[in-house]
């Protein structure tokens, strides 16, 4: 009842370029390139739909956390997680637990360690995610909710809330600028970033965001309408580009420096983004809240959840039969998304649902 039509909007943009971002890779990165710009690279800017639903998340959950005025108590502590979990967690144990008997079907051995590591949330401290990749972020997901209360301790009237999320946000910018710097592109290794200490800056962009637009304060000119959306969207996509390799390479000895920077300034565009379609109107806003785009959006979790297996099949499916082009690639991500909306539909009926009609609060 209580849904914020533009949120619902930009969770539909974030799963289809999560989806789109899967079978591009599943086709081998394919180019696509028109007066020598790659297309497909461009288009791979969607492929950050996780980074625009922490964004999302820490939006709704500061929202909803602020406007209770819940006084942290450990009674109030333990209602907020046993309501989110009863949010989260009977779809993605469903997803979880087929994952595991479709991964025993294929090797013969159950996966008993890495279903245990994902019924607990805690999956990304497994090395190894044998069942779907895309379930690190519940695992991240899960820690921001075990800390997001504890940031209102002492501090009914919010007085303190604004410092301590700075404070963290500051924090994890300094981590992320220590372990750039200790694993450079030369070491060979690959920083996935799953931890919540490295995503906490891009939750505390969106409880920002949801600060601002409770003290019901107006953005600046040149961040309201269709120009302020097109500025929050450039923000975002400078950030993407300071995460490729190319770019921030160039930079040399402090390239470490342009890559942490990465997520940091493209959750700030989103979070920008996201004010600016909540406290301003604009063709993008009405486009954002049309009905197509709340309803993908009102299941875009269960979306997530099960567009990994529907992907990977549709995609080895069509590049065998039919080869690996980059129209049959368009043509597996379509089929892809009408799958996924299908199975996607039926999940949120029978295990979603059931959790909306007992809550009217801004959820997840």
């Amino acid at each position: 009842m209580n849904r914020i039509k533009p949120i619902d909007g930009l969770r539909t943009f974030a799963i289809i370029g999560v989806v789109w971002a899967h079978i591009w890779m599943f086709f081998g990165n394919l180019p696509m390139k028109m007066e020598g710009i790659d297309i497909n690279r461009f288009l791979a800017f969607g492929g950050i739909g996780v980074d625009l639903f922490f964004v999302i998340s820490g939006f709704c959950m500061y929202l909803m956390h602020a406007r209770k005025n819940v006084v942290f108590s450990k009674e109030s502590y333990k209602q907020f997680i046993i309501k989110r979990w009863k949010r989260i967690a009977p779809a993605f144990y469903v997803a979880v637990i087929l994952a595991a008997f479709f991964y025993f079907i294929n090797s013969g051995v159950f996966p008993f360690k890495s279903l245990v590591y994902h019924l607990f949330f805690i999956n990304i401290f497994n090395g190894q995610n044998i069942l779907s990749p895309p379930f690190w972020s519940l695992s991240t997901e899960w820690h921001f909710y075990l800390i997001l209360p504890l940031i209102f301790i002492a501090d009914k009237l919010g007085k303190w809330v604004f410092t301590r999320i700075i404070i963290l946000m500051s924090i994890s910018l300094i981590l992320r600028f220590w372990l750039f710097h200790r694993y450079n592109v030369s070491s060979g290794i690959t920083i996935q970033g799953y931890e919540i200490w490295y995503r906490f800056i891009e939750f505390g962009f969106g409880m920002l965001a949801a600060r601002f637009y409770i003290q019901e304060k107006n953005l600046p000119y040149f961040l309201s309408g269709y120009i302020g959306f097109i500025i929050s969207f450039c923000i975002a996509f400078l950030g993407r580009v300071f995460m490729t390799t190319d770019f921030f390479s160039r930079f040399g000895k402090m390239d470490f420096i342009i890559r942490a920077l990465g997520e940091p300034i493209l959750t700030l565009g989103f979070a920008i983004m996201i004010l600016n379609l909540v406290l301003t109107k604009s063709i993008f806003e009405r486009i954002i809240s049309s009905r197509p785009f709340l309803f993908i959006g009102k299941i875009s979790y269960s979306m997530y959840l099960w567009h990994w297996p529907i992907a990977a099949w549709i995609s080895y499916y069509i590049g065998e039969k039919m080869g690996k082009s980059v129209i049959n690639m368009e043509l597996a991500f379509l089929l892809t998304l009408v799958v996924t909306i299908g199975v996607a539909v039926v999940s949120y009926h029978f295990l979603e649902a059931s959790y909306f009609k007992k809550s009217c609060t801004v959820e997840k």
